[in-house]
């Protein structure tokens, strides 16, 4: 039986709440201080606030009694909150206004009471808590269990409460460690070493820490320690209008249970919402370490599995007790929910085309071990009638460049086997080419002097901008980067053999397995590097064709990326191409929906080209929220694909947003007893709300560890748009091309956006490498 993480709470539908209204007084109100009203009110009061929607000063509180006054103290400015006096107010899911915001209020008061019912400490988001205590420490990292915690409508159902379980990952050691004065040279030079391996500064990363202090924890960026920089010797400061002589004194006035002395370090961090970087004290500080840099020690220990993550939330509801809400007449009621059968979609895996046509049929039944053989079929038959498409002008010959200290016998080993790899799918023979390198610059003055622009396996350092600078001198070749620690690492597995726990022993069968596998992974995207398709889909459901749209993590691109699956008798039949574009306004998140629609043409004009069948159906899909006048951009690029024969004028077209990470937390799982908790199968969906869905693309038949984790649809249209939008979803995510054997959780389209709009990233953050 499928089940979810939600809790529902009681009296579904019929719910009422007790509600109390206030209005902000101030010269200059705005929404931002709306919200930091409603945050204020949760944190100095515990109630549960939010802004009336549509307005900038007034508020919903989640209370039967009158507000206490408050006073903020902005900047310019004084805001008050004042009582309205509206006795005996109630907001239910039957009022358009009590619909928008009563799971934000629950959401709120179940957050606002968490620091006196409970020993969480909150860190970064309001809705993520850690326990106060780690659960494992090694190699001088602690690993804590964090519960994230969201609010939703379940239509027809009622509101409903998410608690998800994460990991979050800290130094054990404080800055101060890290930037000691007064101990020997070699002792600074290994402490510094960690603690840019620690924080990925070796890769390009400023190097994200956390800053606690009194009851708060907030997330700050490292930007730099000077040698002797104590609390005492830095400049004067000023916080909230009062200026202090130095950091020292600002924590003896304003925080003197941290009891940061005058000679302790002082390191220079950057805050989110400041303009400049900021002197804090270093004992103050702690390394936030990313799944990246992490040991191998800690490397599993937030693979959660379903039922380990339901006692885990259990935990979470045991904590709060009885009246989570601060009102005993509302709670949650006992289980999870678990959706009816209407509101469970299950796509079917679709038929698979290799070479010469040969037809990968879908698993007959639903079930784990058909699923599992169905993936491994995947792979076998790549390996025995190959691909179904590749560039038959695709140059023969892989370069690979490698740095002069890496062993040739190593590199003939890799480029050869790589080599080997792509002629057994392709059918064609593809010979290796050794460039040992002293230098970038000496890498590519060899490339382009050897051929015209080629395929180069180019093993590279761990600085993402290396890649992007060689990316940058090869315009026109396919590159693929693996990184010399990698190289290095396999190839010690083929020479050396890999641990066997049972044995207790080196083991050279089993080295010899890691070596093949990392052959293959990397084997395979070069293989898409140059072009080629390993299989293909005959359509994405209803749709013949998905159009991505992504912007960057620092904004500063655009990406995207056309998918057409259609009847081998249309012209184009299947293809995929991806565009980065620069973005001109990287303060917002907003594309301009001129240049946007502009893309879309200019994507249409590449793939379509010469004599072609116009498109009958598109679903294009935004990763995240759809934002400012961005529809109106598609609306416009639609229009002008019709006018240019791109899409037919009775075409279907449909838009959604895609949130790879959902916000709302929701996790699917089925349950098949008390103690018996699986991971759905690949390809399952919950129906939320008529425009909301949750999906599942991995599942029990190839995630071997942790809960299968859902990305969620929102889809504009009635009826059936978003039962489609997931369909097609699930389906762009089985060209899985990098891991046929293994299900892949992205879309195609948007795992390319993602890996293109990675490379750019690491454009921006060179200079800090």
């Amino acid at each position: 039986m499928l089940e979810t993480n939600l809790k529902i709470v009681s009296g579904g539908m019929t719910v009422r709440v007790p509600v109390r209204y206030a209005r902000l007084v101030g010269a200059h109100l705005s929404s931002e201080i709306s919200q930091r009203t409603c945050n204020l009110l949760g944190s100095r009061y515990q109630l549960a606030a939010r802004p009336v929607p549509g307005s900038e000063n007034q508020l919903i509180v989640l209370s039967d009694t009158r507000i206490p006054s408050l006073s903020i103290e902005e900047e310019n400015q004084t805001v008050t909150v004042e009582d309205l006096g509206r006795e005996g107010a109630e907001l239910g899911l039957g009022d358009e206004v009590g619909k928008a915001v009563i799971s934000s209020l629950l959401e709120r008061a179940l957050i606002a009471g968490l620091p006196h019912s409970t020993n969480l400490w909150r860190l970064d988001s309001p809705r993520k808590w850690l326990e106060r205590d780690p659960f494992s420490t090694r190699d001088g990292i602690e690993a804590y269990r964090r519960f994230e915690i969201s609010g939703l409508l379940v239509d027809s159902v009622g509101l409903a409460i998410s608690v998800d379980i994460s990991t979050a990952f800290l130094a054990s050691q404080t800055l101060d460690y890290y930037h000691a004065s007064g101990i020997p040279s070699e002792e600074s030079k290994r402490r510094q070493e960690v603690f840019c391996r620690l924080t990925s500064r070796q890769k390009g990363q400023k190097g994200t820490l956390v800053y606690r202090v009194g009851l708060s924890a907030r997330v700050c960026y490292f930007e730099k320690a000077n040698p002797g920089q104590t609390c005492g010797l830095t400049p004067e400061i000023k916080v909230h209008g009062v200026t202090y002589r130095n950091l020292h004194e600002y924590y003896l006035q304003r925080h003197p249970e941290a009891k940061i002395k005058e000679n302790e370090p002082a390191v220079l961090v950057s805050f989110q919402g400041l303009d400049v970087p900021v002197w804090v004290a270093a004992r103050l500080l702690s390394v936030r370490v990313m799944n990246e840099s992490l040991p191998d020690s800690l490397t599993s220990v937030d693979k959660i599995d379903p039922l380990s993550r339901i006692r885990l939330i259990d935990r979470f509801w045991r904590l709060v007790g009885d009246n989570p809400f601060g009102i005993p007449a509302i709670t949650v009621l006992q289980g999870y929910y678990r959706p009816n059968v209407e509101r469970i979609v299950s796509v079917d895996l679709p038929k698979l085309e290799f070479a010469n046509g040969k037809i990968l049929e879908p698993p007959t039944q639903r079930d784990a071990h058909e699923y599992k053989k169905h993936y491994r079929s995947r792979s076998e038959l790549l390996d025995s009638v190959g691909v179904y498409s590749f560039p038959p002008a695709t140059n023969r010959t892989i370069q690979c460049a490698h740095p002069n200290d890496i062993p040739s016998e190593a590199a003939k080993q890799l480029a050869g086997d790589v080599a080997r790899a792509i002629s057994k799918w392709t059918k064609l023979d593809f010979r290796p080419n050794l460039v040992p390198y002293a230098s970038l610059t000496d890498a590519t003055a060899k490339l382009r002097s050897a051929s015209l622009a080629g395929t180069v396996l180019f093993v590279l350092d761990e600085n993402p901008a290396a890649y992007y600078d060689s990316a940058f001198q090869l315009q026109g070749w396919r590159l693929k980067r693996v990184t010399r620690a990698s190289f290095r690492k396999h190839y010690r597995y083929l020479e050396e053999g890999a641990w066997d726990p049972k044995k207790k022993a080196m083991d050279l069968r089993r080295g010899g397995q890691k070596w093949d596998q990392y052959v293959r992974m990397v084997s395979l995207d070069l293989l898409q590097q140059m072009d080629g398709v390993p299989y293909r889909v005959g359509s994405l459901g209803a749709f013949e064709s998905q159009l991505a749209i992504d912007v960057g993590y620092d904004r500063r691109h655009i990406a995207i990326s056309l998918l057409v699956a259609r009847d081998t008798a249309l012209n184009p039949n299947f293809r995929i191409a991806t565009e980065v574009l620069a973005k001109t306004d990287h303060k917002l998140e907003t594309i301009n929906p001129t240049i946007l629609s502009d893309m879309i043409l200019q994507m249409f004009h590449r793939l379509f080209r010469g004599k072609f069948d116009p498109l009958q159906s598109l679903l294009v899909v935004r990763d995240g929220e759809f934002r400012g006048q961005e529809k109106t951009g598609i609306y416009q690029a639609l229009l002008q694909l019709k006018d240019k024969g791109f899409l037919a004028l009775d075409a279907t077209t449909a838009l959604a947003e895609l949130h790879k990470t959902s916000q709302k937390s929701i996790r699917l799982w089925e349950r098949v007893g008390d103690n018996d908790v699986r991971n759905p199968l690949e390809c399952h969906a919950v129906i939320i709300s008529p425009n909301l869905a949750a999906l599942v693309t991995t599942g029990e038949a190839t995630l071997h560890q942790g809960t299968a984790e859902p990305m969620t649809l929102v889809c504009d249209g009635e009826g059936e748009s978003l039962r489609r939008a997931v369909e097609a979803t699930a389906i762009g995510a089985q060209l899985n091309w990098g891991s046929p054997g293994v299900a892949q959780r992205l879309p195609v389209v948007f795992k390319r956006t993602d890996e293109e709009l990675e490379v750019r990233y690491s454009q921006e953050i060179r200079r800090i490498a």
